[in-house]
């Protein structure tokens, strides 16, 4: 498969993602950012430390596992994340440009509460918030958590 050129480097203060299984989603911020023509690295910093990123680590294919641009999008096509301008073409075998509506561009649209799963009956918030994002990941942003925030207090006060 061919791996399109479209890294350009980060910035001071890009958020970064990689996803867990278990325990949900981490986020990380660039906090330092080294430059030389065509290479790049960076330095993420983590809850568990900071990370070195480079432009080599984008070489290979991005899954849920891997640090990546937050703004990245899954692409079931070629089975990794892209850019939100690009995407696999299966018949042409190669990288196209996508076009992107306006609506889109905002981003998706929440879940109505009825999609929400309810919370177990010992389930904790934190571990019911990461659940409700891996099903709807539109709910990771400041929106999605305003509306699993009265969700939860609306199904809590009726226990």
């Amino acid at each position: 498969m061919h791996h399109p050129d479209f890294l350009s480097p980060p910035t001071i203060g890009s958020v970064y993602r990689r996803d867990d299984g278990h325990l949900g989603r981490f986020e990380s911020m660039v906090v330092a950012l080294n430059v030389r023509q065509d290479d790049w690295s960076a330095h993420l910093l983590t809850d568990n430390g900071v990370e070195l990123i480079t432009r080599a680590d984008f070489e290979n294919p991005k899954a849920h596992d891997s640090w990546r641009p937050a703004a990245w999008r899954w692409d079931s096509g070629a089975f990794r994340f892209t850019p939100h301008h690009i995407e696999w073409d299966a018949k042409k075998a190669e990288w196209v440009q996508r076009e992107v509506d306006e609506e889109e561009e905002v981003g998706e649209a929440l879940p109505p509460r009825s999609a929400l799963p309810k919370p177990g009956p010992e389930e904790h918030h934190a571990t019911w918030r990461a659940r409700c994002r891996r099903k709807f990941p539109s709910l990771d942003s400041d929106e999605g958590r305003e509306l699993l925030g009265e969700y939860w207090n609306e199904v809590k006060a009726q226990d």
